[in-house]
């Protein structure tokens, strides 16, 4: 579709990209922001959606820019004062598809904003400016191209400038130059041929493909279905080490770990089998091979006897190696298949087990950054203990006499030193609330008894709190208030949350939606996820309306971004039943934030909203055209869906004086180079 319908792919595709920019921004400083998801770029074969996505949209600009030069010259115009490097990034790509058309505009373009000369691929910076500039010099002016020269004979890379990157001094021009060479003036050639001393015996940086290879299992995949019990044994004998391949044409011959993963999957075409072939494994076999049987089996029904053998086998192994995978099978069990042995089992690990040893996701690993990002739920879903507590949770819910021969285990957990444990342990107290509501909070209140703040700002410890605040809002209070107080602005956010949904049903509890509102910027970001997320529970929508109007023309844009997400959490009901809501929203600073969610909404709606569909159409008229203060986050292709919806209400009007208005903003648009208005006009008209 990039190729063949190139503006639909981009009027589709665009608004998520920008979405996605917006969400993604990352901490570097530079002259253009970077994204987290494109901010590595490869000319060759992506290995990843946004990789793909990347590729898709490069295709996409290439095509609009070569066949439809005049409209991409409109759409391209609002796109060159982005601060996004992955934008510049797709335009210099669009604009080298069509040299001949860009020469005269990419040169002012290059030359007004230097930053885009470094926007390139990874360890080739700049590759992509470099193919703009052969592109379009042959087709640039005696005025222009002196132009150009002369910038890039005064470009620098902030890098060359420092000390460690000094050596680097005169790279970048050394590139650029390169491709300019056939039309440089003497200087030119003067400061190429000096670049080019320095850097004798260097290639210019290009990219290179990078090729991806699979690790293979050290037996054929076809020959492990045919494969006996006794050769299976075999094998696993041979193969009983991580890697096997150890010659250099054996690199890519994988051990016990790729062997492993085919026994998984002949494990769930034939569980009875191979839980057979389980208990004929040698304790000193790699626990690759026990932990892909206990995989294989999750969704296995079986025997009782022939479940509890295979649990007790694994867990009577060597230094017990199967924790993790032996809990989570033991937690896919139902009632009558548990016997007291797999709970002591399950009990065993949760009170014994040294993994997690340190709270791992506090500590840097090689790269500087920490493990697991830094993330605490992700280090306790990792690690034995962790699992043995969402283990717990899933036997709770389904029976509430397991309680009582889990008691030590559960009391254990609650007090595990390991925060990233009790990050986990939190889940099995909500299954604990289900049946017994008092211990549950009782031992919820001991869990969260830590010096560290971040473990209240986990998503069980809140979602703990957002099951039992209604009825345990005296005995939950404390904890909101220290959740409140914290440094942590996550945590912050998360204790107002709280706060705020116990306002709704709560008496006691409404002076949180005031305090939240005149609070600091987590306090409000927290009422605004929460009033957009019950406006359409009728007994709180009026509340959700005053609170939301107020929140979406806050200062902070954080703010404002969360209060307008109304506009999807009504995604069943039509705009029309929060008309008013929505001319608010049309008035406040949130509009101009973001465009798209009205405009989807209106687009989309099956009701006539003449006059809320040409206010919006006048506010960004007027926001384009300087007279409003605030410049609206629009992109060129908005111009489609914006071109729609007004031709759509001069249609649906009756009134001549709105059919008139509707008219005015079609010309308006039209003086506005909106390149969409004509075409809307001719569609309508067919």
């Amino acid at each position: 579709m990039a190729n063949s319908a190139a503006k639909y792919f981009i009027e589709r595709l665009w608004p998520i990209f920008i979405y996605v920019m917006n969400e993604c921004i990352t901490e570097r400083k530079e002259p253009l922001i970077q994204d987290s998801v494109w901010s590595f770029r490869t000319p060759h074969r992506r290995y990843s959606l946004g990789g793909t996505l990347l590729k898709a949209m490069e295709t996409a600009f290439q095509v609009y820019a070569n066949d439809n030069p005049d409209e991409f010259r409109l759409f391209a115009a609002p796109l060159r004062e982005s601060c996004f490097e992955t934008t510049h990034f797709l335009l210099l790509k669009g604009y080298t598809a069509n040299g001949k058309a860009f020469a005269s505009e990419a040169v002012d373009y290059m030359c007004g904003n230097t930053a885009v000369l470094k926007v390139g691929y990874s360890g080739a910076q700049q590759q992509v400016a470099s193919d703009l500039i052969r592109s379009i010099s042959p087709y640039c002016g005696v005025k222009d191209f002196s132009k150009l020269e002369s910038e890039v004979l005064n470009y620098f890379t902030l890098s060359e400038k420092t000390g460690v990157g000094y050596r680097w001094h005169g790279s970048a021009q050394w590139v650029l130059l390169t491709a300019m060479e056939d039309r440089l003036s003497a200087k030119g050639l003067k400061r190429l041929a000096e670049w080019r001393r320095k850097f004798v015996g260097r290639k210019i940086p290009t990219t290179r493909e990078t090729k991806v290879r699979e690790v293979t299992s050290p037996v054929n995949k076809l020959a492990t279905t045919k494969m006996s019990d006794n050769q299976w044994l075999r094998a696993i004998s041979v193969y009983n080490k991580r890697d096997y391949g150890s010659r250099r044409e054996e690199f890519l011959k994988g051990g016990a770990h790729e062997l492993s993963q085919l026994l998984e999957e002949t494990t769930k075409q034939n569980p009875e089998r191979f839980a057979r072939l389980c208990l004929n494994l040698p304790g000193e076999s790699h626990p690759y091979y026990f932990h892909a049987i206990l995989r294989g089996l999750e969704n296995a029904a079986l025997p009782a006897e022939l479940v509890e053998a295979v649990c007790e086998h694994c867990h009577a192994l060597p230094e017990r190696p199967c924790g993790m995978y032996l809990c989570d099978y033991i937690g896919k069990q139902s009632g009558d298949v548990l016997s007291k042995g797999l709970l002591e089992a399950v009990a065993w690990y949760a009170v014994n087990d040294p993994d997690p040893e340190s709270e791992l996701w506090k500590i840097p690993a090689n790269g500087g950054d920490p493990y697991y990002g830094g993330d605490m739920e992700s280090h306790g879903l990792n690690s034995v203990r962790g699992r043995v507590a969402r283990a717990l949770a899933s036997l709770i819910y389904d029976n509430a006499s397991v309680i009582g021969e889990l008691y030590s285990a559960l009391e254990a957990l609650v007090k595990d030193p390991s925060l990233a444990v009790r990050s986990q342990v939190a889940e099995a107290l909500i299954a604990v609330f289900t049946h017994e509501p008092d211990l549950a909070v009782t031992w919820f209140l001991k869990l969260c008894d830590v010096e560290d703040d971040d473990l209240l700002g986990t998503h069980a410890v809140e979602h703990f709190i957002w099951y039992a605040v209604e009825r345990y809002y005296r005995e939950l209070s404390p904890l909101l208030e220290r959740m409140v107080s914290s440094s942590n602005p996550e945590v912050v956010e998360a204790g107002a949350r709280q706060g705020c949904i116990a306002a709704l049903g709560l008496p006691e509890a409404k002076s949180w939606v005031e305090r939240c509102l005149n609070g600091d910027v987590p306090f409000r970001k927290a009422a605004a996820e929460v009033m957009e997320a019950n406006l359409a529970n009728a007994s709180f929508r009026q509340l959700c309306e005053e609170t939301l109007d107020c929140l979406m023309a806050d200062e902070n844009k954080g703010v404002r971004s969360k209060a307008a997400r109304w506009l999807w959490s009504i995604k069943d009901k039509g705009i029309g039943e929060y008309e008013d809501l929505a001319r608010k929203f049309l008035q406040s600073p949130a509009f101009l934030d973001d465009t798209d969610a009205l405009m989807h909404r209106l687009e989309e709606s099956e009701e006539p909203l003449v006059e809320l569909s040409y206010e919006m159409a006048e506010r960004i008229i007027d926001a384009r055209s300087g007279k409003d203060p605030e410049k609206p986050q629009i992109h060129g292709l908005a111009d489609s869906e914006l071109s729609k919806i007004v031709v759509r209400a001069y249609s649906q009007a009756t009134d001549t004086k709105v059919r008139n208005r509707c008219l005015d903003i079609i010309d308006d648009l039209s003086r506005l180079n909106s390149y969409a208005i004509e075409e809307a006009v001719e569609q309508a008209a067919r």
